[in-house]
């Protein structure tokens, strides 16, 4: 993937408020894309007499420190489609679901987006717990991922199922953990060879014990290791 440089900022003040930094650090005070910077120790204002002008006029500005600057690998859009259809599963494709095009990436690609989420469905690739995975939804899968990886940019696999199958939360008796790393196990075989495309365990898993997830994401990262897939693996954290 290509990368370029950024500054990392953390918001630390609103407009007209005191704040107060740790030693000399770089404070900026602006908004949108207009801002000026000072060099501050201890305390200070987030206004414009404190930094010397008003680089807004007009509009609410915030006080950001710097917390550094480092190598942005990616810059990504979600593609979505794939996981429509939630109350119809598996459901029909063109109907209940469709998958991105690639020339929807191209788009975004020709913006500057290296990245591209892919969200698509368990229990379409995998109609049934600890078996093959269908052969026409592999294929629409694998057919975006390699169209689009062969452009250059960079692909994160996203299973939109929220930690669920069939809403059977994993982890549970209906779904064990042992299906869940099989199912990771047999995606990571089939794209360990390509170093574009990153895994990406679950989104958005809610509504089960911390410890829960927690169990079921070793599971799946152990199963991925194992296929000697060594692909980056994004592993999200439980919602509520």
């Amino acid at each position: 993937a290509t990368s370029t440089t950024s500054s990392v900022w953390l918001t630390i003040a609103k407009d007209s408020a005191a704040f107060t930094v740790s030693g000399t650090r770089t404070v900026r005070y602006g908004a949108g894309s207009t801002w000026v910077e000072k060099s501050v120790s201890g305390s200070g204002q987030c206004t414009s007499t404190f930094f010397g002008r008003d680089p807004a006029a007009g509009v609410a500005k915030v006080c950001q420190l710097l917390q550094g600057t480092g190598t942005l690998l990616w810059r990504g859009v979600s593609l979505a489609g794939a996981e429509f259809g939630e109350g119809s599963l598996p459901g029909t494709y063109g109907s209940n679901y469709i998958y991105p095009s690639a020339d929807s990436a191209t788009y975004y690609k020709n913006k500057g987006m290296n990245l591209v989420r892919l969200s698509f469905r368990c229990e379409r690739l995998q109609p049934t717990l600890n078996q093959v995975f269908d052969a026409n939804e592999l294929s629409r899968l694998t057919g975006f991922v390699n169209a689009v990886t062969a452009t250059g940019q960079t692909v994160l696999l996203d299973p939109h199922n929220y930690a669920r199958y069939y809403g059977n939360v994993i982890g549970s008796s209906a779904v064990p953990n042992s299906a869940y790393a099989d199912f990771w196990r047999r995606l990571a075989t089939q794209f360990k060879g390509n170093p574009r495309v990153i895994f990406g365990l679950m989104n958005e898993p809610n509504s089960m014990p911390t410890e829960q997830w927690l169990s079921g994401a070793n599971a799946a990262l152990a199963a991925i290791r194992s296929a000697n897939a060594s692909n980056v693996v994004f592993v999200g954290g439980k919602t509520k």
